[in-house]
């Protein structure tokens, strides 16, 4: 298994990876499966830029994208000092090998390296495996959104954390 940035000819496996984990774990994200399912490609691609403001990592394993992440820092060069951690998602039959602490820390890396100080996400509160791998990077929750996310008439508190980097 790799950690690797993101590449041209991965759009596609980029699409099916990004669904599978709306599909997968709806209160994970704020994004929605149907309105993204709907989404052109050029949507997929756009989120695949990478420059001095966003990142996208991927796990790779026999060939097949297993997980993901993306980091993405402000342009102001009032908030540049943070960057927001986004789409962290690791597939079911590969969890449980730290996959996403190697794609987290790989944007933490990528984030000190543009002079980023601080690193932030938000995560679902009863998503205690992905706190834990949070914690495991050096996050700690500063703030809770409360009802952050609606899904199937259930409201959902994402904790928010930071990172000092």
């Amino acid at each position: 298994m790799i950690i690797r940035t993101a590449l041209p000819g991965d759009l596609e496996a980029f699409r099916d990876l990004r669904l599978t984990s709306l599909r997968d774990a709806p209160t994970a994200f704020g994004s929605d499966y149907e309105q993204t399912l709907a989404m052109p490609l050029s949507h997929f691609q756009d989120r695949m830029t990478i420059d001095d403001y966003h990142y996208l990592y991927f796990a790779e394993e026999d060939s097949r994208l297993v997980g993901m992440t993306g980091v993405l820092r402000d342009a102001s060069p009032k908030r540049a000092h943070y960057v927001t951690i986004w789409g962290v998602f690791v597939r079911a039959e590969v969890r449980g090998q730290r996959i996403a602490d190697q794609l987290v820390n790989a944007c933490l890396t990528w984030a000190r390296a543009h002079g980023a100080l601080y690193a932030r996400l938000a995560v679902n509160a009863t998503n205690t495996r992905a706190i834990n791998c949070y914690v495991r990077c050096g996050f700690r929750v500063y703030g809770v959104e409360h009802a952050g996310i609606h899904w199937e008439s259930t409201f959902y508190d994402d904790l928010l954390m930071v990172c000092d980097l």
